[in-house]
């Protein structure tokens, strides 16, 4: 981050449903069980009012941590779309199955150099355009943006600092980037391709009595 001083901006995703599309986009849609990195850079993508077709380097370089609040239940929604085109020239109805969480809630972590991100947390309390938790329906409540949100702290104490001032007494489920013990596959590249690279993140737990671990 070129020597300045580590900076995280957090985030609130809680909502009636979520859903952060993993997998093809098939006629079974799947949700991931936390927000996906290329989930988070649409929000803020749209929080700043960015075009599809706009470069987003800037926004998927930044390290990403999650806090799992609450976990939410899984819910499967069955939809027909109908008129759907036929490679013979006709029309078909077709039935699509789409996952989603109900009930969770998230903290979201970002770590990144402080001009790019003091410019989203202000984005987030006036946002250029409507916030999603991964699918356009799926509507924040609260709004993601805290007013506390800008932490100087890197991303794993900025996490484990909010975890404690919220007076959590059990347990809290970690997923945070950087780390070489895992790899998913929602890094984003661009919107308009849907490219996703794979990204390394590591799995841990934030307790009262020890912090994280």
């Amino acid at each position: 981050m070129g020597g300045e001083a580590p900076l995280t901006l957090l985030l609130h995703l809680e909502g009636p449903l979520q859903s952060w599309g993993v997998g093809p986009r098939l006629d079974w849609r799947e949700t991931a069980p936390y927000p996906t990195k290329s989930g988070v850079v649409g929000l803020l993508a749209n929080a700043l009012g960015r075009r599809r077709t706009e470069d987003l380097a800037d926004l998927a370089s930044l390290r990403m941590g999650v806090a799992v609040l609450r976990e939410g239940r899984p819910l499967l929604d069955l939809q027909t779309v109908r008129g759907v085109a036929r490679v013979d020239g006709g029309r078909k109805d077709k039935v699509t199955w789409r996952r989603y969480l109900q009930d969770a809630a998230f903290l979201v972590g970002l770590e990144g150099p402080a001009s790019l991100l003091e410019g989203l947390h202000e984005a987030l309390r006036n946002p250029a355009r409507a916030l999603y938790l991964g699918r356009r329906g799926c509507l924040p409540s609260p709004p993601p943006y805290l007013p506390d949100g800008l932490v100087p702290l890197p991303l794993e104490e900025a996490l484990g600092e909010k975890l404690s001032r919220m007076g959590l007494r059990r347990p809290v489920r970690l997923l945070l980037e950087g780390e070489e013990e895992e790899v998913v596959h929602d890094q984003p590249v661009d919107f308009v391709r849907r490219a996703l690279l794979p990204r390394r993140v590591r799995r841990g737990v934030w307790t009262p009595e020890g912090g994280l671990g």
